[in-house]
């Protein structure tokens, strides 16, 4: 499934899909949580504004670690973990679910619909309705707890953003050699 495309499930899929939700009640309770989400929103009429707030919350049951978390720090791990996957540049894609956290304060805090910005741009291509990208992004981030028993919130920082950090400080500057390259 592309991050954009509508959902499809062929049958090896949907077993994958009944296999992880039977899973669930042994898992951490942000993945059970966004699963939750995940399928009140499908409950929903399409592109209610009540399930950019199903998908936020199930989004920060990932990537979040507090009720206090900046949408900052959302953003840079949801780029973070979806870059593992293929999500092109991770810069963008922080962009990008800042925009839906910025359409989800808009429901929130009651801005009538004309003056909501419900389209948001993800990189170059057409714009997109911040629920549809939002839920693409909620199950990017599924995706990836489901690749690994072990993952938390409290355990993004170490094994995304430092991993990440760490690769780029062992690389010698541009331009020059490498110690074991000599």
């Amino acid at each position: 499934m592309s991050m954009l495309d509508p959902v499809s499930l062929s049958l090896p899929a949907l077993r994958r899909a009944v296999s992880r939700w039977q899973q669930l009640p042994s898992r951490h309770p942000s993945l059970r949580t966004a699963a939750e989400r995940l399928l009140l929103s499908w409950q929903r009429e399409r592109y209610s504004h009540d399930q950019i707030l199903d998908y936020c919350i199930a989004i920060e049951a990932l990537v979040g670690e507090g009720s206090d978390e900046l949408v900052n720090r959302i953003s840079l791990r949801t780029a973070a973990v979806l870059a593992t996957i293929g999500w092109g540049p991770s810069s963008q894609t922080a962009r990008a679910v800042r925009d839906i956290y910025s359409y989800r304060s808009q429901v929130v805090h009651g801005v009538a619909a004309p003056y909501k910005k419900e389209m948001i741009s993800v990189g170059d291509g057409p714009p997109v309705h911040a629920v549809r990208f939002a839920f693409a992004v909620l199950l990017g981030l599924l995706e990836v707890y489901f690749r690994h028993d072990d993952l938390a919130p409290g355990r993004l920082d170490n094994k995304f953003i430092f991993a990440a950090f760490d690769s780029v400080a062992s690389r010698p500057p541009d331009g020059e050699s490498d110690v074991a390259d000599q």
